[in-house]
């Protein structure tokens, strides 16, 4: 029987393994899940642990009953390299595993920007993450201080208003390097929008302005300032995965893998990588990096692996969030917008769709109604394609 590895249990391993089921396929091959802690969390919803609006099991889900529902075995792993030209996957306590056709959806990791002292930061990413800032914000109450983050796009937007919301005496300071925040908008208007939501909140935010150290006690600018901090939060964007991982894979800029139109891997027919792990230009155009986008191209690169095996040419995968045209949903606080293309919305609309969205994919893992899941997905598919 052939084999399917998909690697890494997020939102494209976790819809590569749907599809996989869907199609058919757990039970034509053996289909393994590869996952370090066996664990699903739900990125975008880690912000609102800060300030109590979720607890760690509401933004998780095992993944064991969900791989074995669909026909599938889970390995609890680490990866530590791929190697294409072998068909093999090593792991950190499982030796060496063999494939007919792999998935890649391991998504991206933290992104220091080459900054001294990045010991000191505390990576706002995975729930481990957000553990040790929900530990060291105890202290933080307990003596005072102020908390610096860094990085004006979403994910730093967010929790320097979730900060806020959970203790509006401290001083909260949110850094950016560009000139405005949101900066993959591309445009101005937008960022003085989220600027103002949340300097409304009580947020100081600093924009043109590269953070170059992190010290003991707080950041040095570019500029020769420092900006003194019990904490200092790190939001400042995300990388491909580490090189030793993905040495013999092609990669683009950061370390993301380089894949055509179907999702294939350059230079190698049996691998697929769908997601944040990827670089894909489509018409000098690149998707989003984004849960929907993830999970969506993870459908793709699955049905071309069924076409494959059946001798059939690859389907082209279609994104529906393209960077030129931004779709972004997200909260100041309590306060949620939406941003589409050039324009700002400030409505709490988005944090309803937000909602819909998180339910919609824990639903999933959860074993609820399957049509109900579908009715949802195509509910909002058509949505964000208006």
């Amino acid at each position: 029987m052939r084999s399917l590895v998909i690697a890494g249990g997020g939102f494209a391993g976790v819809s590569a393994l749907r599809t996989a089921y869907r199609l058919g396929l757990t039970h034509k091959m053996e289909v393994t899940l590869i996952d370090r802690d066996g664990v699903f969390e739900y990125l975008p919803s880690l912000p609102y642990l800060i300030s109590s609006l979720r607890t760690p099991e509401e933004v998780t889900r095992p993944l064991e009953r969900f791989a074995s529902r669909l026909g599938a075995k889970l390995i609890k792993d680490e990866i530590v390299g791929i190697e294409p030209t072998s068909n093999e996957i090593r792991l950190r306590i499982n030796g060496v595993l063999g494939y007919d056709y792999l998935v890649i959806g391991l998504g991206a990791d933290v992104d220091y920007s080459n900054v001294r002292g990045y010991q000191y930061v505390y990576a706002a990413y995975r729930l481990r993450d957000y553990l040790s800032i929900l530990k060291k914000l105890e202290e933080v109450e307990e003596e005072g201080g102020s908390i610096v983050v860094v990085g004006g796009g979403l994910v730093g937007v967010e929790i320097a208003g979730e900060l806020k919301r959970w203790n509006s005496s401290i001083d909260v300071i949110l850094i950016e390097e560009a000139e405005t925040l949101l900066p993959y908008s591309g445009s101005l208007r937008i960022g003085d929008e989220i600027k103002s939501l949340l300097e409304k909140s009580g947020v100081k935010v600093v924009t043109g302005s590269r953070c170059v150290e992190v010290t003991r006690s707080g950041v040095v600018l570019e500029s020769g300032d420092s900006l003194e901090a019990s904490i200092v939060v790190w939001a400042a964007g995300v990388r491909g995965q580490r090189p030793e991982l993905t040495e013999e894979l092609p990669t683009y800029g950061r370390g993301w893998i380089l894949v055509d139109k179907t999702l294939r891997v350059e230079r190698y027919d049996n691998v697929f990588a769908p997601g944040d792990v990827n670089w894909l230009q489509i018409n000098g155009d690149t998707p989003m990096k984004s849960v929907e986008e993830a999970m969506l191209q993870a459908e793709t690169a699955v049905e071309n692996v069924a076409r494959s095996l059946e001798g059939r040419p690859l389907k082209p995968y279609s994104p529906l969030f393209l960077s030129s045209n931004p779709k972004i949903l997200g909260t100041v606080g309590g306060q949620g917008f939406i941003v589409w293309g050039n324009s700002i919305r400030v409505s709490n609309l988005a944090v309803h769709i937000k909602n819909s969205l998180e339910k919609t994919v824990l639903s999933l893992l959860d074993g609820r109604s399957e049509r109900l899941f579908s009715l949802k997905k195509a509910f909002l598919k058509s949505f964000f394609r208006i």
